[in-house]
């Protein structure tokens, strides 16, 4: 008899466990199918309730999409060093910025000497981020016209020299946002000119504001049509190069829309910081103020380490008034600093295999099941822990080895909709062990109850 009471409380326990194993496969299942099917629909936006929980926090996350997108960077920087493009910012900071008196424009006489002293140095390329839109007088104009900045890029002779295009978006009620392009009072020069090329520092920006892609072209309105302007670092790593069909701009479509461009998208690749900080070392990216080759006297640091031959020069503001700053994910940086960071790397990202732009949605999903899979059968913190130690070498192979920024991207995205994923779980089984929905029923029916006994038509 004991032996039977036994074996029947046994297959009890048994039928318990496996009822609520069961329970906790369908709603396992339940809330895979809800962020599947989000993800399909919405994309990178299925994580705005995981962002919106981590923006709400008193402190910023440890970990995010786009430490993801740094560690990638990292990789690159480590594994090909060789392609690394030698740099040097020539910025014109707020001491130069004082000096000039603070004007509204920079002053064209001596933007135009500036990019004479830097091209006498024989750099591969020159890039002016400087905007040209507006005219300007001189602020001195020395002896033989160097006021006169359109005749300075008409008989300019120097490296390639590569303008920054003015591009904005230009909105009207009830239509599409179109994609424009500014005009300057120097086209005529610099078209009679073949050393020198329009070129556009136009970033695509994230919903909360962050840059993290650029594009290879944009085809813009202008007064009389549409034009093609292609991005700064397919100017330059074409002139690195000598591949000439890197700077062919893709047929015009006659759109100027935001929706209607069909370019490439580039992931933003990051390194260290490098306004600001102490550039002593030789490979890396280099710093020199505009003043100190306005300066005669300054002569000899225009050697060794602040000779600009074979390197590639960005001229541009870094002062305050400039207001050309940019957020990225390691934080604000000047415009100039932003176009080193992409031209670092940009004979390695054009060069990547077709389709490896962007994540990946079967890529991603395919991931995001496999951790799922996991979490049913281990812990989902341990899940977690093992996939982000799993992602980061998945990273330094598809990244560095393979240059593959699609498989890069897809695993960092799948593992934060996986956390996403296991954090909905967790709620689900918080509301389930504390009873919230039978205690609120039960709440519902001594209410009813009360108000029932309350009513005098019921008495």
């Amino acid at each position: 008899m004991s032996t039977h009471s036994e074996s029947a409380s046994s297959l009890r326990r048994h039928w318990a466990s496996t009822s609520a194993r069961r329970k906790d496969g369908y709603r396992h299942a339940a809330v895979l199918a809800a962020v599947t099917i989000g993800f399909v629909l919405l994309g990178k936006a299925v994580l705005w309730p995981l962002d919106t929980a981590l923006a709400l926090l008193p402190v910023s996350a440890p970990v995010t999409v786009d430490s993801f997108l740094l560690a990638g960077s990292a990789v690159l920087g480590v594994v090909r060093p060789t392609q690394d493009v030698p740099l040097t910012l020539v910025e014109i900071d707020d001491r130069l910025y004082a000096e000039w008196g603070r004007p509204c424009v920079t002053p064209r006489d001596q933007l135009a000497r500036l990019i004479a002293l830097v091209a006498a140095q024989h750099p591969k390329a020159i890039v002016v981020d400087i905007n040209l839109d507006c005219t300007a007088t001189a602020t001195s104009c020395p002896t033989g016209g160097g006021c006169d900045l359109g005749a300075f890029f008409s008989a300019y002779s120097g490296p390639p020299l590569v303008l920054v295009r003015g591009m904005y978006m230009e909105t009207s009620p009830n239509a599409e946002p179109k994609v424009r392009a500014s005009r300057t009072a120097y086209e005529d020069a610099v078209a009679s000119n073949p050393n020198i090329l329009w070129a556009h520092t136009m970033y695509l920006t994230d919903g909360d504001g962050t840059v993290r892609r650029w594009r290879d072209a944009w085809e813009a309105c202008t007064d009389s049509g549409t034009e093609t302007v292609l991005a700064v670092p397919i100017r330059v790593t074409a002139a690195l190069t000598g591949q000439g069909s890197i700077a062919q701009a893709p047929p015009r479509t006659g759109q100027c829309t935001f929706t209607a461009q069909t370019s490439p998208q580039h992931l933003l690749i990051l390194g260290a910081p490098i306004i600001g900080e102490a550039q002593l070392n030789s490979s890396g990216p280099r710093v020199l103020p505009a003043r100190h080759l306005l300066d005669p006297e300054r002569s000899i640091e225009r050697s060794g380490y602040f000779s600009l031959d074979g390197r590639v020069v960005i001229i541009g503001a870094t002062h305050a008034a400039s207001g050309d700053v940019w957020r990225t994910p390691i934080g604000l940086m000047p415009g100039i600093e932003l176009i080193a960071h992409t031209l670092r790397f940009s004979p390695t990202q054009i060069a990547l295999p077709p389709g490896s732009v962007g994540y990946s949605k079967p890529i991603t999903l395919v991931a995001f099941w496999t951790l799922a899979a996991l979490a049913f059968l281990l812990r989902p913190g341990l899940v977690v822990l093992l996939a982000a130690v799993l992602a980061f070498v998945a990273i330094f192979v598809a990244t560095g080895v393979y240059g593959r920024f699609d498989i890069f991207e897809s695993l960092a995205l799948s593992l934060w909709i996986f956390i996403e994923f296991a954090v909905a779980l967790a709620f689900w089984e918080l509301f389930r062990e504390v009873g919230v929905y039978r205690k609120w029923r039960t709440l519902r029916v001594l209410l009813a109850k009360r108000i029932r006994s309350d009513d005098p038509e019921t008495k």
